[in-house]
């Protein structure tokens, strides 16, 4: 990718997080299409979205709850109940993944 493309699309993704620090599936996709629309290579892309992420502070929807998704199989794959403590448990690590970034 050269150093326009790169730019531009660390700037698109800025642009999508600033008035809330929080990346929904929507956004992703938009800027996920919009980079390849330019020719940008999806992995290159997806690199970038979490490059920026990270050094934003700023959540993606799709990471958060695909985090969500693991723990709660972690907890069924086996006896294929959630009971309420594990249902807290789940929750609390992907929120206090959450928190401290700047949601």
């Amino acid at each position: 990718m050269n150093q326009i493309d790169q730019t531009w699309l660390e700037n698109r993704i800025r642009a999508s997080i600033s008035d809330d620090y929080y990346l929904d599936r929507e956004e992703e996709k938009q800027i996920k299409q919009e980079g390849t629309n330019k020719g940008i290579a999806i992995d290159d892309i997806e690199l970038i979205l979490q490059v920026e992420l990270d050094k934003l502070g700023a959540v993606s929807e799709r990471i958060l709850t695909n985090e969500l998704d693991q723990l709660l199989h972690q907890f069924t794959d086996i006896d294929r109940v959630l009971d309420n403590k594990e249902e807290r448990v789940s929750l609390n690590m992907v929120c206090s993944t959450a928190i401290v970034k700047k949601i």
